[in-house]
């Protein structure tokens, strides 16, 4: 999902200039938000102060399969693979997918999954692979 922001003018204020005013995003944008923040960080390894000036924004790895696509190639070479193709199954299995036992197939993992559930099964793989849980 995609913010979208549309201008509204206000009223001239006392010096005759009009002010435009960007409509606030949603409660589900700012989450998704965050959670895109996150997997910028963590799973990519930008610097927070860098996630805050880019002036195109942080990329919708959770709302878009593209970028989300990004994550699972990065994750794939990351330290924390194994884990992360635990947390895709865990996942999966919840929806129903059902493993064929000879070997994970990561492919139809993330057709089952959506990006937002792929982006936090990332971020639960970087968490169990640095604490060991």
């Amino acid at each position: 999902m995609t913010t979208h922001h549309t201008d509204e003018k206000k009223p001239a204020d006392a010096g005759g200039r009009l002010e435009a005013q960007a409509s606030k995003p949603t409660l589900c944008d700012d989450a998704a938000t965050e959670l895109d923040v996150q997997i910028a960080q963590l799973v990519f390894g930008v610097d927070s102060s860098a996630t805050q000036v880019w002036p195109w924004g942080v990329p919708p790895f959770s709302t878009d399969r593209n970028w989300c696509a990004a994550v699972v190639g990065r994750m794939l070479a990351h330290q924390a693979a194994s884990e992360f193709d635990t947390e895709l199954e865990r996942r999966a299995l919840l929806w129903g997918w059902k493993n064929d036992g000879e070997k994970k197939n990561i492919p139809a993992l993330i057709l089952v999954l959506t990006p937002d559930e792929i982006c936090n099964a990332a971020l639960d793989a970087i968490q169990q692979f640095h604490c060991g849980e």
